[in-house]
């Protein structure tokens, strides 16, 4: 218990802060095109992270749309250990009629951890999805 009477939980309570700005242009390269830059910034209790966001939204005709994406993560801990993470990523929209399509999305995480006491560790993901969508 501390000085108030209450459990102590541990320091479950802690102040996290987190900030976020972003830009966006539309119509940049191609009419109906869209493209955003992001930063994010989290203060955390045990961690910083500060990520970068990209994305663009591309129709390529009237039925194919391409969404690329990028994500760069940087965190770092108070331990002294730090990551950082690539997530690069394409989803694709085919539309097939005006409420059915079909979507794809194909992606991949890697990242390195710089640990405090040695044995840096290097890691690779990746994945793919596919669906049918039918809006009602």
């Amino acid at each position: 218990r501390d000085d108030s009477g209450l459990p102590d939980n541990d320091g479950l309570d802690s102040d996290d802060w987190y900030l976020y700005g972003q830009i966006t242009g539309n119509s940049l390269f191609k009419s109906g095109d869209m493209f955003s830059a992001g930063l994010r910034y989290t203060d955390a209790e045990r961690m910083d992270i500060t990520s970068l966001l990209l994305r663009g939204r591309v129709p390529v005709n009237e039925r194919l749309r391409l969404t690329p994406r990028l994500r760069l993560d940087f965190r770092d801990r108070d331990d002294g250990d730090s990551q950082r993470r690539v997530l690069p990523s394409l989803f694709t929209t085919y539309r097939l009629g005006k409420r059915t399509s079909l979507e794809l999305d194909i992606g991949a995480e890697f990242s390195h951890f710089d640990r405090a006491e040695g044995e840096d560790q290097d890691d690779r993901f990746f994945y793919l999805s596919a669906g049918y969508r039918h809006d009602f």
